[in-house]
């Protein structure tokens, strides 16, 4: 479910995935070919987690709350701020914008609409479109958690989800356990760290997301996934629940995306384990034990 609204600066929250969207409005003035009369077109920035994520008009909302009638019916759509035809003043721009925000609140709280593909290709469309980015096959670097790196074969149009699962497939972790890892986009720091910038939806483009950023020092990194802050801030060994880890006990490539995370967090001082757990880890790291440190 993917809770939607919109104002001046308007946030949306996925239900249990606690990811903001924040929506700025902006309105351009166009001047026409014949210099004779002046457009408004009303632009509104679509920021996922402080970044932005696509850039739609409102006839472009327009088209998407068409297609989704037709897709749904017109009794499960909420209704849509009609077209207005008379010069907007900044009142009536207001007005709009309400609306719009309403109609999107609900449209993202439908569990239906929220979760459906027609309605996650239209945003990954959307993304593609405002930054221009070419379908092309392509090779990416994406880092483990412990700062390795590895090379795929992925498409620019490829989301993260599908992304994740030619990652997985590279480290040999089941799909079976894909739920329990993310791919997010980091930014390595001087002192060969890194810091957490965001975890990557399902529904987007990881290349784009990655692309639009402009920054040489940003990556996408593979790690485990932290619910408790919507991935912002998902280090720490404690989060990692014994129970859960049985399970990616049966994986090797989960063992190891483990491994790599813990140490290098302990390594960093991210966490604080006891004294006897800090001796232990470190035994199994410097005898490669991954299976034990995490047995234990």
């Amino acid at each position: 479910m993917t809770c939607l609204c919109l104002l001046f600066k308007t946030s949306f929250f996925p239900s249990g995935k606690q990811t903001a969207v924040v929506l700025e409005y902006n309105c351009k003035r166009l001047e026409l070919a014949s210099g004779k009369a002046q457009v408004f077109t009303q632009i509104y920035d679509i920021y996922l987690e402080g970044f932005l994520f696509c850039k739609l008009r409102y006839s472009q909302l327009h088209r998407w709350n068409e297609k989704l009638r037709r897709y749904f019916g017109s009794n499960l759509v909420p209704h849509f701020p009609p077209k207005s035809y008379l010069a907007q003043t900044e009142s009536t721009a207001e007005e709009r914008r309400l609306q719009l925000q309403q109609y999107l609140q609900k449209v993202g709280e439908d569990p239906v609409i929220s979760v459906s593909e027609i309605f996650t290709t239209l945003l990954k469309n959307a993304q593609q479109e405002t930054f221009k980015i070419c379908a092309r096959a392509i090779l990416l670097e994406i880092l483990l958690a412990d700062g390795k790196k590895l090379l795929i074969d992925t498409h620019t149009t490829h989301s993260a989800e599908r992304m994740l699962e030619i990652v997985a497939q590279k480290v040999e972790l089941s799909r079976q356990f894909l739920e329990h890892f993310a791919l997010y986009l980091v930014r390595e720091l001087p002192n060969q760290g890194y810091s957490v910038l965001k975890r990557l939806n399902a529904f987007e483009l990881p290349y784009v997301s990655l692309w639009s950023l402009q920054d040489e020092n940003c990556k996408i990194m593979i790690r485990k996934r932290c619910f408790c802050d919507g991935g912002r801030r998902a280090v720490g060994f404690s989060y990692l629940d014994p129970l859960e880890n049985k399970i990616l006990m049966q994986s090797n490539g989960g063992v190891s995306l483990l491994y790599s995370q813990a140490t290098y967090e302990l390594e960093r001082g991210w966490v604080s384990p006891t004294k006897e757990q800090y001796q232990q880890l470190k035994a199994f790291q410097d005898a490669e034990m991954k299976r034990e440190a995490f047995d234990n």
